[in-house]
């Protein structure tokens, strides 16, 4: 931004802050206007008292700059060099002509080094007070005109203004280009480190996910078929703590995501109450698998108004009611959960989610929301949790211009809500009830293709197909899947990995689709962030599934396409 010289004069950016550097170069600059009025002055013959007063405003500055470029008495130069340039603005209005002098360029380089140094509300309170000087004097030199000295000879004017004018307008330029300068700099600094953020959590996710993949498939298969009840209890273990340890990656991911700036939402067009049906199914299954049967789950829509197409993100929405949902069934031992949504004026929607569980006391309904907090009803009994879902759901829910709220009594239960403006008409539509299912699957002369680099990833997708009879065959990466499908085109299905070596898994199966563009394809990664999904179907894919997967869900998604 600036080279050697000026460095040396306003100091570097590891001594200085850059409001501080700005600060040492005003001064600098306001001294040798000073010390240039003195000697045009001094040409000029303009008074004895004249060349006092940029004499003393020359010296003074310049020792404020020295106080603050090598003392580095930043407030104590801000604020004493203020008062002094006010007082010696005033008398330097009277002594040089006052409004037909060139006092008037100093005073509004005062009013921009005013803008650039001080902050709400002292820059008001500064402004304010030049602006009652600037006044003072007109009123001072309307009514009092024989108290304002004018100048002696009438030709000296133009030189006295072009004295002050040309260095007022060198220094307001030089703060300006280089206010710009800095400001660009930092600009490209935080671009370059969102990309470096957006990497950094991207490979994070892919990182963690990809062994979580194995630990939590292998389970579900080991869960299938224990050798033994004392078996199947461990295995449901590892599968509970498996589901714990995503939820947690999931949620530190996503604080981090959208502190860093890098949350987004992704609005479409969605069918609400089929996202509604759909986490009922899902946590009567958790009630159950709890053992939470003195629960009862309720669902609760508006009656007689059709169904609801909405636009909005449906992956946020989803998310934020599954984590009220899941703390309301940690919270609750018997009674009653009710989520759902009603209906507002102004087309607004307020979904809930309410309980009868331990409640909340009145001084945390706030802290509640704040990062790594977690309830807890005694020390004999502790909740666990990262303290995060709630921060997060909060922060979600103002992403998608709301404000997420709670009404608790302790021990009385606990009713979130928020409302958002998703309504945009009625749609008669069927809305399917997802059942998990125990059907058998054959795909007998069926045929996929398989493109996965990790070894023991391949080896959970062969023990899931083992038993439906499909064709296997694996492609270890991008290039070796393009090659096998131009050999054996006849392929059913692709499923594809994205992080590959030698070509990733998108430019592979666009490279598939030169060959043939009708062949399914499936995104089964790591990369589990809704801008992947929303990449991977983008350039063609017919489904997406993170890692780590269900078998039920993967399954599925498969019988769509070889049934």
């Amino acid at each position: 931004m600036l080279n050697f010289g000026w460095i040396k004069i306003i100091g570097s950016t590891e001594e200085f802050s850059m409001e501080h550097r700005f600060l040492n170069g005003f001064m600098f600059f306001g001294s040798l206007l000073g010390f240039s009025s003195l000697f045009f002055n001094i040409v000029l013959n303009l008074g004895t008292s004249l060349i006092f007063l940029t004499a003393t405003a020359g010296s003074l500055l310049l020792v404020f700059y020295y106080r603050s470029r090598f003392h580095k008495d930043y407030y104590l130069t801000l604020y004493l060099s203020s008062i002094f340039l006010l007082l010696v603005l005033s008398a330097l209005w009277i002594e040089n002509a006052g409004s037909d002098g060139p006092i008037g360029y100093v005073y509004f380089a005062l009013l921009v080094f005013i803008m650039l140094f001080f902050k709400k509300p002292y820059n008001f309170i500064m402004i304010f007070i030049l602006g009652l000087t600037i006044i003072s004097l007109y009123i001072v030199e309307a009514y009092f005109p024989e108290l304002v000295t004018p100048y002696p000879v009438g030709a000296n004017r133009t030189m006295d203004h072009l004295s002050v004018f040309i260095p007022v307008i060198i220094i307001i330029s030089f703060f300006i280009y280089n206010t710009r300068q800095y400001y660009n700099s930092e600009k490209r600094k935080a671009e370059t480190s969102d990309k470096l953020k957006s990497s950094f959590l991207a490979n994070m996710s892919h990182e963690i996910r990809t062994p979580m993949n194995s630990i939590i498939g292998f389970s579900q298969l080991l869960s299938e078929n224990p050798d033994s009840a004392t078996q199947k209890k461990y295995v449901d273990l590892i599968l509970e703590s498996g589901d714990s340890l995503l939820t947690l990656i999931n949620e530190i991911l996503d604080i981090s995501q959208i502190e860093a700036g890098q949350g987004k939402l992704f609005p479409k067009n969605f069918q609400l109450e089929q996202l509604l049906a759909d986490l009922h199914v899902t946590f009567e299954a958790e009630r159950i698998k709890n053992k939470k049967y003195d629960i009862e789950l309720i669902l609760s829509e508006p009656e007689g108004i059709g169904r609801k197409a909405m636009y909005a993100d449906p992956y946020r929405l989803k998310q934020v009611l599954s984590n009220l949902l899941n703390n309301a069934m940690k919270f609750t031992d018997s009674g009653e959960i009710t989520f759902g949504y009603s209906l507002l004026p102004g087309q607004k929607l307020r979904f809930f989610v309410e309980d009868t569980g331990i409640g909340i006391a009145s001084e945390n309904l706030e802290a509640i929301f704040h990062r790594f907090f977690k309830l807890e009803d005694d020390i004999n009994r502790l909740y666990r949790g990262t303290g995060l879902g709630l921060a997060i759901c909060k922060q979600i829910v103002e992403m998608m211009g709301g404000d997420l709220s709670v009404q608790s009594k302790l021990t009385k239960g606990s009713r979130f809500f928020f409302d958002l403006a998703l309504y945009t008409g009625l749609e008669d539509m069927e809305v399917k009830t997802f059942q998990e299912k125990t059907k058998s699957y054959k795909w007998k002369r069926k045929k996929i293709l398989i493109a996965e680099d990790e070894e023991l990833n391949f080896k959970l997708f062969f023990e899931i197909f083992k038993s439906t009879g499909v064709e296997i065959t694996r492609a270890s990466t991008g290039r070796e899947a393009i090659d096998l499908f131009k050999k054996k085109p006849d392929f059913d299905l692709l499923i594809l990995d994205l992080k590959m070596p030698e070509l990733n898994g998108i430019d592979a199966f666009k490279e598939i689709q030169k060959l043939n563009s009708k062949v399914p394809a499936i995104a089964v990664t790591a990369y589990a962030l809704q801008e992947d999904k929303l990449k991977c179907l983008s350039v063609g894919f017919n489904e997406y599934l993170a890692k780590p997967f269900r078998k039920i869900e993967f399954l599925e998604i498969v019988d769509k396409y070889l049934k």
